[in-house]
């Protein structure tokens, strides 16, 4: 970066003022100006280092960027100016801006609240940029708080778009969950997210889509609430809560909850939105603009200890923010924080003991009762996990999670009733998320309800495609029915979803042996073995498979493959002593009695009959 900040000053006489690495090594923003104006510049490295040649494709990026923004004019959009070459770096000249997201939230971080007004045009504009750049079949590349600007007027102002492109999720995927609040490059939108083991199930090419910007932008906004970047990785993943933010007013927070639908078809749609918004100006609600006033050491040593969560380094962070204590002792969101790392540990007497210091500050903390009941949950203390999570639910009786939490205790207590009762509610009141609707459908599969069982679980794949969980559970219901082939839809679903889940390709194996479809059993329980070789009765399953196909060489193949795994297997031997018989391979059969370990009249009677032919 240095390079050419220097080569702007030599050949254009160009000052630097304030520089952003958007990508280290490949990519900066700059403010700068000459003798005549002042403006913002994009520069973009076009080799991978100072020896290597310039990349033709890296060229063509860079100039695309600026002919994109040439062809656009809306007034949230940076303006084009001009664009040149220097050496190894293309750089596009464009209106000034003030500064980024980053450095507006961090102007704002020890208020209260967030700005009502501020907040919702800044939204507002975003939308609006959207719709835009919609219309001329344009998406948005790789928005984050570091490239959403704001002029002096705090007008918002994007330049990052392009025309639709290839995506492969699995690797945007790994990407995103390995990316640090430092380097974060991009918000993942749900349907690009590889849920599979291994993340390497989605491999193949596939194109954006508009329904992700609207994610994507919504994600920029929530972000800007101060939300921790491992939470937001959560949502994505179909496994988090939406938290409503103490800093952002009630009404804003419902517009944010919205957006994060995980099937995407299910998002509000940006007109939508955008009436929402201009909605939500029209209500006026007073807002003191207290900023809290602490150390500047205890701030900086705060914010570091919540990146540090964020980045999923929960000791480091518990040791960092214990030297905060030693400022504010006193400081429940300090205390919360702090209960919130030993939860993520598992360290849960630690964490109890700082969520109980928290609310004995700020006996109104309903985030800290609902941790409080879920570490005694997973503690297994019933009694008190209740009360806590009770407690929370009084003081924030639309807490979703909270009501979850409880439909888990309940049912853990046996109390199926209030269980049902709880994940109603909290399905009601985050309609979102997907986990109540699928826990239902689990309570109801006990409670031998099969058609509200299907019912909720069907509910619970509309609401997270993504969601295994609840695909499985569906084929497994329709299986235990006898209803094959819908048990199969739901099975091949499941390894969409997941190929290398062991469970699916059992079972597909199982249901084609239930419709006399030997030859896809065989290929299914092959592939399951290859998985897992030992998962339950799968060369049993197998065996079968052949011996229906008259395979008897590999029918008798697996089932002594399956009796050395389970040398008191009753079926296997039974089979096995079948096949000598009907081959007339009597000693065989009395050869296998002594690897036997059971009394069992079934392989009695064969031995015996073999005695007899003998």
């Amino acid at each position: 970066m240095d390079i050419i900040i220097k080569q702007l000053e030599i050949q254009k006489q160009i000052q630097v003022t304030q520089s952003y690495v958007d990508k280290e090594d490949n990519k900066y923003t700059f403010l700068a100006f000459d003798k005549d104006r002042q403006f913002s510049i994009r520069a973009f490295c076009l080799a991978s280092d100072q020896n290597s040649d310039i990349s033709d494709d890296k060229l063509k990026s860079a100039k695309q960027f600026a002919q994109n923004l040439r062809e656009c004019n809306h007034q949230s959009i940076l303006k084009y100016i001009e664009e040149f070459q220097i050496d190894k770096y293309y750089l596009v000249v464009m209106e000034r801006f003030e500064i980024n997201l980053i450095d507006w939230q961090y102007q704002n971080r020890l208020k209260k609240k967030i700005n009502r007004n501020q907040f919702l045009k800044i939204a507002l504009d975003l939308f609006k940029a959207l719709e835009y750049l919609h219309s001329k079949n344009l998406l948005l590349q790789n928005l984050t708080l570091k490239n959403i600007y704001l002029d002096q007027d705090q007008n918002v102002k994007i330049c990052d778009f392009n025309i639709s492109q290839e995506i492969i999720p699995s690797i945007a995927t790994q990407e995103f969950f390995a990316s640090k609040t430092y380097n974060l490059e991009f918000y993942l939108p749900p349907e690009l997210y590889d849920s599979s083991k291994n993340q390497s199930a989605k491999q193949s090419k596939i194109f954006q889509e508009k329904e992700g910007d609207i994610w994507s932008a919504g994600m920029c906004l929530y972000a800007l609430t101060g939300v921790t970047l491992l939470f937001i990785k959560r949502l994505t993943k179909g496994t988090g809560f939406f938290l409503f933010q103490e800093k952002l007013d009630k009404d804003i927070s419902q517009f944010l909850m919205n957006i994060f639908w995980q099937n995407p078809k299910l998002r509000p749609s940006i007109s939508d939105l955008i009436d929402s918004i201009q909605q939500l100006q029209h209500i006026q609600i007073e807002q003191i603009q207290e900023e809290e006033d602490f150390n500047p050491e205890f701030i900086d040593i705060y914010n570091k200890g919540r990146d540090l969560y964020s980045n999923e380094q929960f000791q480091e962070s518990i040791d960092l923010l214990k030297t905060a204590l030693n400022i504010e002792p006193l400081h429940h969101s300090l205390l919360t924080l702090i209960g919130s790392l030993y939860f993520e540990i598992k360290s849960y007497e630690e964490c109890n003991e700082y969520f109980l210091k928290a609310i004995q500050i700020h006996p109104q903390n309903s985030f800290a009762y609902k941790c409080l009941g879920h570490s005694f949950l997973n503690l297994k203390k019933l009694d008190e996990a209740v009360n806590n999570i009770q407690k929370s639910i009084e003081i924030n009786p639309e807490y979703s999670h909270a009501h979850n939490v409880l439909g888990v205790c309940y049912e853990r207590m046996l109390l199926e009733d209030k269980a049902e009762q709880q994940y109603k509610i909290a399905h009601n009141l985050h309609p979102q998320q997907s986990l109540p609707s699928c826990n239902l459908g689990y309570l109801y599969v006990r409670k031998q309800n099969f058609q509200e069982s299907e019912s909720w679980l069907k509910k619970s794949m509309n609401i997270n495609p993504n969601n295994y969980d609840s695909v499985i559970e569906l084929s497994f219901l329709y299986y235990n029915q006898s209803k094959y082939e819908e048990a199969l839809v739901y099975c091949k679903k499941a390894l969409e979803i997941d190929p290398l889940q062991e469970e699916p390709i059992q079972n597909i194996g199982r249901i084609y042996i239930h419709l006399e479809q030997y030859d896809e059993a065989i290929n299914s329980l092959k592939k399951a073995i290859q998985i897992n070789e030992k998962m339950e009765y799968m060369y049993f399953t197998l065996a079968y498979a052949y011996l229906q196909k008259f395979k008897y060489y590999q029918g008798i193949y697996c089932l002594k493959k399956q009796i050395k795994l389970d040398s008191i297997d009753i079926e296997s031997f039974g089979m096995l002593g079948d096949q000598y018989i009907q081959q007339k391979k009597y000693e065989k059969v009395i050869k296998y009695k002594k690897y036997y370990k059971k009394d069992e009249m079934m392989f009695l009677d064969q031995i015996n009959e073999a005695k007899s032919q003998i």
